[in-house]
């Protein structure tokens, strides 16, 4: 809180007061008023848990780490910007291979843009990340080559996440979360529900999802409001993205075809949770918090992503 009180006071002295908070209709306006060279730091937290059978938890995962967020250009109708990510830490984990991919991002650059409104726009160093990723990969390879094809399994994963759309949809997913709410007005206590395209992790095309927003608090004295949203991807979409990367990676380990009937993936369910604070005069996220659950049979991954301003 002390931190986050620091931020409002500097913000007094550097900047003019835009608020997008409407009193007069219960409105706000979500809008990044930002700067060139603006800059803030934020903590990440990852953790997932999957549980089978309802009660039984059979891994944890758990890292932390810190993103410099920076304006580099300004221009009326576009933003760029630049994640830096740094000082990860994996505090829990269950999968010693995971934990290296995990390391790949450490000290990482995400260059990309918004419009004058701060919704995501498109990745700008798509290329450079490939080859860091490619990069990457190959000395996990190395350093895991005692695991049986696992290099196989490297070189399907170098083919999976190969092109602009499929890098953009991974190498994205927590900037595409943190703006979720940017570029709309919202009025307290109504409800928006609207059809999506929901990013897909997998490498292919994006899911049709149902989405649903609502402005939960307007604070005017402390100069910001929460907003909360529901996601729901389409199962059947899902289930057969599912599919079609099991057999692509099966076909790439085995160096033939391998195909997997569809009736073979029981039912799949992806829900995701957003809540964020949003500061009124700047469109700087205080914090997001983002839980999702993705059941596969009776096997539930509990995925949960805070991010704080420090």
């Amino acid at each position: 809180m002390k931190k986050t009180c620091t931020f409002f006071v500097a913000l007094l002295f550097v900047l003019p007061l835009f608020s997008q908070i409407n009193q007069a209709d219960s409105t706000v306006q979500v809008i990044g008023y930002w700067a060139l060279h603006d800059k803030q730091t934020y903590k990440f937290t990852e953790e997932s848990n999957q549980i089978k059978n309802g009660t039984d938890t059979v891994k944890s995962n758990k890292i932390t780490y810190l993103v410099d967020v920076e304006i580099l250009d300004s221009t009326a109708n576009l933003y760029t910007i630049q994640w830096l990510y740094h000082d990860l830490q994996v505090l829990k984990s269950a999968e010693p291979v995971m934990d290296e991919i995990s390391k790949l991002s450490d000290n990482m650059k995400i260059i990309f843009t918004t419009n004058e409104m701060g919704q995501y726009e498109g990745l700008v160093n798509w290329m450079e990340l490939r080859d860091r990723q490619n990069s990457a990969l190959d000395t996990v390879a190395k350093r895991f080559s005692s695991i049986p094809n696992f290099d196989k399994y490297v070189e399907g994963m170098k083919k999976q996440f190969s092109t602009k759309e499929s890098i953009e949809n991974s190498a994205t997913k927590e900037i595409m979360l943190f703006y979720t709410f940017h570029g709309a007005r919202y009025k307290l206590g109504e409800e928006l529900n609207t059809e999506i395209k929901m990013p897909n992790m997998l490498g292919g095309e994006p899911f049709d999802g149902n989405l649903t927003v609502s402005l939960d608090t307007i604070d005017t004295t402390n100069d910001f409001y929460v907003l909360r949203c529901w996601q729901i991807a389409d199962a059947g979409q899902l289930a057969a993205a599912t599919v079609d990367f099991v057999n692509k990676m099966a076909s790439t380990i085995a160096e033939k075809s391998v195909t997997l009937p569809k009736n073979e993936i029981p039912p799949v369910v992806n829900e995701l949770r957003i809540s964020s604070q949003i500061h009124g005069s700047t469109g700087w996220p205080l914090y997001v918090y983002q839980n999702s659950d993705v059941s596969v049979g009776n096997t539930l991954q509990l995925n949960d992503v805070s991010i704080e301003i420090q």
